[in-house]
């Protein structure tokens, strides 16, 4: 009998909700297509509206189940250790009546879901664990100054001893987490977010002879992310032939000069990138990680990237295909926005040719070698000790 997989993910899956949800759309398609599992439960938090879940997306997948884990407590501050608690009893519970010998078990990030890739590791000795790190969330929590951060230390440092692989989304990330874990190595393998190239390579480039030219900030309002740079940077300039917005949820804006577009869903980003010609990634390499798909999506739009120049956008970026700045130098990225006020003819067809090679830099990241790559690596990896 075919082996089934079981993908643990301490979300409520919102279509809305961000980078795992877009990843995990495209992931269950695709694997779904290849027809190389009898069974795929997600084991999930049961959303508070089905309609808004991405639950719906694959409501007529037999092969398919989404198994809802309702929580006592509602999502939110207060509740962290009572809900990760009340998931892994909840979790366990049901993967006790599911799991078979040689399933895989795929634990999406390093802290939340690790008590349950712990636990699982002494209850499924026949199964094949497999962490998939999605961003470096000890990072993140230690720019947000979280108490929890010791917690998660030794969370994600126990979950990945018990795992039979871990996989990154990206290089960076790769490269950390093989600095920081050396004795696991031999066990980490890289994945890249991919990008559905199609939905987005129709948009035309910028038209950069327009009156106002128009720069975004998209994602998670967090310093992380650069978020606080990029509203200084926006703040500083006044100009009429520049126009500054954001799109994003997590954080707010003191500022009349920055158009607070809200947040969006997946369904949306076609059209809010069709709405600027320049897109900001400023994700700090010390608390942020991984290749990211606003990245990526913005890339096979053909816009002009700007970017702090690190190993999470250098894996993808270079001079000739975007605007790279020295990471947290906040003078720089000002000239750059200045720069796009006087733009000469040269100037602009430099700036389109960067719009038309980072297009091209997209096509390197399809579904379909994204799940042929994790095929590759969970057949390669039999583990015939298990």
């Amino acid at each position: 009998m075919a082996k089934q997989l079981h993908i643990i993910v301490m979300s409520p899956l919102y279509k809305n909700g961000g980078g795992i949800q877009t990843w995990l759309v495209y992931f269950l398609k695709g694997i779904l297509e290849k027809d190389i599992y009898s069974k795929v439960y997600i084991y999930n938090i049961k959303p508070a509206n089905y309609q808004d879940s991405i639950s719906t997306l694959f409501k007529n997948k037999v092969e398919c189940e989404f198994l809802d884990i309702d929580l006592k407590n509602s999502i939110g501050k207060g509740n962290g250790f009572k809900n990760i608690l009340d998931y892994t009893i909840k979790t366990i519970k049901l993967m006790r009546g599911l799991v078979k010998n040689n399933d895989k078990i795929i634990i999406i990030g390093t802290i939340f879901t690790a008590p349950v890739g712990i636990i699982s590791n002494f209850i499924f000795k026949k199964a094949i664990i497999a962490t998939w790190i999605r961003s470096r969330t000890v990072g993140e929590l230690a720019a947000r100054k979280s108490k929890f951060i010791r917690i998660g230390n030794f969370l994600e440092k126990k979950l990945l001893n018990v795992s039979d692989i871990i996989i990154a989304n990206g290089h960076d990330t790769l490269q950390y987490y093989k600095s920081i874990f050396p004795v696991h190595q031999k066990k980490m393998k890289v994945i890249e977010n991919a990008v559905e190239y199609n939905k987005f390579s129709d948009l035309q480039i910028p038209n950069f002879r327009k009156n106002i030219i128009s720069i975004a900030y998209l994602g998670r309002m967090v310093a992380a992310k650069g978020f606080s740079e990029y509203i200084k940077a926006a703040n500083h300039l006044k100009s009429n032939s520049l126009s500054f917005s954001v799109h994003g949820h997590g954080g707010e804006i003191e500022s009349d000069s920055i158009i607070y577009c809200g947040s969006y869903s997946p369904d949306d980003v076609t059209d809010v990138l069709s709405r600027h010609g320049i897109i900001v990634f400023l994700n700090k390499n010390n608390s942020a990680g991984g290749l990211s798909h606003g990245l990526l999506e913005a890339m096979a739009s053909g816009r002009l990237i700007i970017a702090w120049d690190n190993p999470i956008h250098s894996q993808v970026l270079d001079k000739n295909n975007s605007i790279l700045i020295e990471e947290g130098n906040e003078k720089d990225l000002i000239k750059a926005f200045e720069s796009f006020t006087k733009l000469s003819d040269e100037d602009i067809a430099s700036l389109e040719k960067k719009c038309l090679q980072v297009r091209k830099k997209a096509k390197d990241y399809s579904v379909e070698k994204h799940i042929d790559k994790f095929i590759a690596i969970m057949d390669k990896n039999s583990f015939d000790n298990k």
